[in-house]
């Protein structure tokens, strides 16, 4: 099956994939805007990504979610009980990378698929996840930056505005970069406030947007990621653009060594059967 779909990609329209991962909850279950370990981080992952209809609860009590199952003698307990478990072996009871994101970059190589990576996050785990990385695969970004206002800031650059500039360096390098956190949360989190992602629709491109936090109704208004495009400069509508949004279930990714592989295969036969 990857054989053949590795054959549709070659023959595709899409020449190069320009790779956008988000950061907590995508790569790594942690949270850098609190002091939560890795026990309480794969309790809330249980929650938002396990547990079939979920309660409401806020988020500090999703970081207690099993302790709230115990005491309610909850029937889904035991399987929750397993989960957790299975996700604490698999990263060895360690906050680091998930080996599906190794995976997929070995795979990349292995089968010569060109690609360019940007981590992309809100929180302050960039330099510390980029060296995580960086142990495995040896000077692997090209420079670390931040977006601000959607106006690019690289270490010892100008400023970059252009679209054009923008797209052209994300498809060429490797980028650990931070997003405009204040810029979305003052603008009511709406998706067009959110994280950029900058798509060519005339380019040999695709470009795939990695986060957890996408939501999972493609029509919302409120979203992480704003799909801008670079010709015109429009804030394309997310449900437009769906198939180059890919929402990250946590637990998949920590369990699943082949997660990743599967989602951009899974974007890559989509997008050339819609081209």
């Amino acid at each position: 099956m990857r054989l053949l779909i590795l054959l549709l990609f070659c023959q595709s329209l899409y020449a190069h994939l320009i790779l956008q991962f988000d950061i907590n909850g995508t790569l790594i279950a942690m949270d850098s805007a609190t002091d939560a370990d890795l026990s309480h981080y794969l309790n809330r992952i249980l929650y938002d990504h396990v547990y079939p209809s979920p309660p409401p609860l806020s988020k500090e009590e999703r970081y207690y979610f099993l302790d709230l199952l115990r005491a309610a003698g909850d029937p889904h307990l035991e399987e929750m009980e397993e989960r957790y478990h299975e996700m604490w072996e698999k990263l060895g009871g360690e906050n680091k990378i998930f080996p599906s994101f190794f995976k997929l970059l070995d795979y990349l190589e292995e089968e010569q698929i060109s690609y360019s990576l940007s981590l992309r996050t809100f929180g302050w785990d960039l330099e510390e996840t980029r060296e995580q990385i960086e142990d495995i695969y040896p000077h692997l970004f090209k420079n670390s930056g931040y977006f601000r206002q959607n106006v690019l800031h690289l270490d010892g650059q100008p400023p970059i505005s252009s679209l054009h500039i923008q797209y052209e360096l994300l498809a060429d390098h490797n980028f650990a970069l931070r997003d405009d956190f204040r810029y979305w949360s003052t603008h009511d989190r709406e998706a067009r406030y959110g994280k950029p992602l900058l798509i060519d629709p005339l380019s040999e491109d695709l470009p795939l947007f990695f986060d957890d936090n996408i939501p999972k109704d493609p029509h919302s208004l409120y979203g992480i990621v704003d799909p801008i495009d670079v010709r015109t400069g429009l804030h394309l509508p997310p449900a437009c653009v769906r198939h180059h949004l890919l929402r990250v279930n946590t637990a998949q990714a920590i369990l699943d060594d082949n997660y990743f592989i599967d989602l951009v295969e899974e974007a890559l036969t989509y997008n050339k059967a819609a081209a």
